[in-house]
């Protein structure tokens, strides 16, 4: 019985309740108008902004979104929850009194905030799918402190880190996960090729004018600490490498190289797999996206001039 596990998070959950109460009448219906307002444009099936605390947080939450379904609107169908972490873990623990203990805990041991995890982007495929989104970790929102010194210790785009403690970078990292998610993109053999060159110091690559991956001259690849993030270093997998390099492609002006060439062959995949929804000229098998005229000739897709 899932009332086994309640207990062990009631004081967690009894904890955020009280430092919501304790937030001024203003901050409260801030918060409020940003759910109602990111309910109106449809950002996500579920919206709870309550344990965010920070009405500035709720704002770049919408605006981020609102950009990405700008240039990716099937991503939103991977959406279904955006808010903190900690009403995500809430929702679950109050609106599934019929699951089973086991399948609660052992889902509880994914999405579980952890101190060191500043937002999640759940994708999970079964009963408790309702919470795929992006989440942010209150701790983080509630010390500015506590969360400008974790991030210094795990990422740096050129070192600016002004560029990287930022909510909307982790915004965009979270998103880069399920913009991977949709377009399966650890499987891409471009991005596993970029990842297998970067991580393995090998000759650095670009894109040609057809779209293909080729060698460039000049120096190797620094590794992916160097080239990327500490982060997605530590991690060393190529998921947390392609949200890295999409949080760096939407945020770092200009990106570096690789963050560059991850951020292109993203958006050149997701125009190949949902050009019949673009608007496509039939006759002449041409199209516009994000301002950019394409050509398909053959399976090749090539930006026109």
């Amino acid at each position: 019985n899932y009332q086994k596990i309640l207990p062990i998070f009631k004081e967690i959950i009894d904890g955020y309740e009280k430092m919501y109460e304790m937030l001024p009448k203003k901050i409260k219906t801030e918060l409020e108008d940003l759910e109602n307002e990111a309910r109106g444009k449809d950002l996500a099936d579920d919206i709870d902004f309550k344990y965010i605390f920070c009405p500035q947080v709720g704002r770049i939450f919408i605006n981020r979104l609102e950009k990405t379904y700008q240039k990716f609107p099937e991503i939103r169908k991977k959406i279904r929850f955006i808010g903190a972490s900690q009403s995500m873990f809430v929702k679950l623990i109050k609106e599934n009194p019929e699951t089973d203990a086991q399948s609660l805990a052992k889902f509880l041991s994914k999405v579980k905030v952890k101190k060191e995890t500043s937002a999640r982007a759940p994708h999970s495929t079964g009963k408790f799918n309702c919470l795929n989104g992006i989440t942010i970790n209150s701790k983080y929102v509630v010390d500015n402190r506590y969360f400008q010194k974790e991030r210094t210790k795990i990422t740096k785009f050129n070192s600016q880190q002004e560029v990287c403690n930022t909510i909307k970078v982790i915004l965009d990292h979270e998103i880069g996960h399920q913009i991977d998610k949709l377009l399966q993109l650890e499987y891409n053999s471009q991005i596993k090729k970029i990842y297998e060159a970067v991580l393995n110091n090998k000759q650095s690559l670009k894109l040609d004018k057809n779209g293909f991956l080729i060698n460039c001259e000049g120096e190797n690849y620094l590794g992916i600490k160097y080239e990327l993030s500490a982060y997605a270093s530590k991690k060393n997998n190529i998921l947390e490498f392609i949200a890295d390099a999409w949080a760096e492609y939407c945020n770092n002006k200009p990106p570096r190289r690789v963050a560059e060439l991850v951020g292109k062959i993203i958006e050149n995949e997701y125009v190949k797999k949902y050009q019949n929804q673009l608007n496509i000229s039939k006759k002449h098998r041409t199209f516009s996206y994000q301002g950019t005229n394409y050509i398909k000739r053959g399976n090749i897709l090539k930006k026109k001039l």
